[in-house]
């Protein structure tokens, strides 16, 4: 039976970068989608035995892996299930403790400075809904070289707040109705998955349609015109910096038309200059002697 896992509930609360509401529900009402794991997936798991090895050499305490195919499921919600990556037993608590692991790139650990991502307390909290326990833990693995912990209360009233969210949700699933649509790639490719074909008939559609058609319209009058405005406003920059790099307003911005080379991959290698706007400028700004022409070509 399909149910609300850890790794749901962040984007169905708003909270995930990689799926929303929607595409959560249709992995619930479609038929299975038979997915190979991807290479980054495969490591992380094949790292967890090491990461909890490596726990217990860290910090102490005893650490055991939580078994393969077991489903927690909440008492009272059975639509919602949890399965944590470990236990955790220590000296500090009486009982045991949800053992989160993740395996992080060293380059986007700013979004672990203070604190874990929210999504990734939120799948803890549900793990300690489901299991009833008092305390978790988060230990993430930075590039394989460095491991940090973060330690978590049960949030009771985070929890509630949770539960009354994943039941909203759960009547869109066994009413079958779909939960509001956004503009997200994973709705747009759950909408994909749901509607591969089309069958060739027509469907009448809700009144409100026509407003956003209207809409549609208007909104692809006004970004054409915002692109072509774009573009009016990078060639004026351009034709002013000409071969220089740096192109530095009177208010001290940095405007910067760099060269950059495209490798080879199917197609040639190419090399083009690419401009980028309030770049940080160069310590040693040297300026040339061109001076831009100025010109009333685009208006502001």
């Amino acid at each position: 039976t399909k149910s609300c896992g850890g790794s749901d509930s962040p984007a169905i609360l708003g909270e995930s970068p990689y799926a929303t509401q929607f595409s959560v529900w249709a992995d619930k009402t479609a038929p299975p989608l038979v997915t190979e794991s991807t290479e980054r997936q495969q490591i992380g798991l094949g790292l967890e035995e090491f990461v909890c090895q490596l726990y217990q050499q860290k910090y102490g305490g005893q650490v055991e892996r939580w078994p393969s195919w077991t489903i927690a499921r909440h008492p009272e919600r059975s639509y919602i299930h949890a399965t944590p990556d470990a236990t955790v037993f220590d000296s500090e608590h009486d009982g045991p403790g949800s053992l989160s692991i993740k395996t992080w790139s060293e380059f986007d650990q700013a979004s672990w400075r203070d604190a874990p991502p929210l999504s990734v307390q939120i799948q803890l909290q549900q793990e300690l809904a489901v299991l009833g326990w008092d305390w978790g833990v988060v230990a993430v693995l930075f590039s394989s070289q460095r491991l940090e912990r973060f330690h978590f209360e049960r949030d009771d009233r985070f929890i509630q707040a949770l539960l009354r969210c994943l039941e909203e949700f759960w009547v869109y699933v066994v009413d079958r109705v779909e939960p509001p649509i956004d503009q997200s790639i994973a709705t747009a490719r759950a909408l994909e998955r749901l509607h591969p074909d089309d069958n060739g008939l027509a469907v009448e559609l809700p009144a409100e349609a026509t407003e956003l058609l209207d809409s549609l319209a208007s909104t692809k009058e006004v970004a054409k015109s915002c692109e072509t405005r774009r573009k009016s406003i990078e060639n004026q920059l351009k034709s002013w910096i000409g071969d220089a790099t740096y192109g530095i307003t009177p208010d001290g911005r940095c405007v910067s038309w760099k060269s950059q080379t495209r490798k080879a991959y199917q197609v040639a290698e190419s090399t083009s200059r690419v401009l980028r706007a309030d770049v940080k400028p160069p310590k040693v700004i040297e300026y040339t002697e061109q001076q831009p022409q100025l010109t009333d070509g685009v208006n502001a």
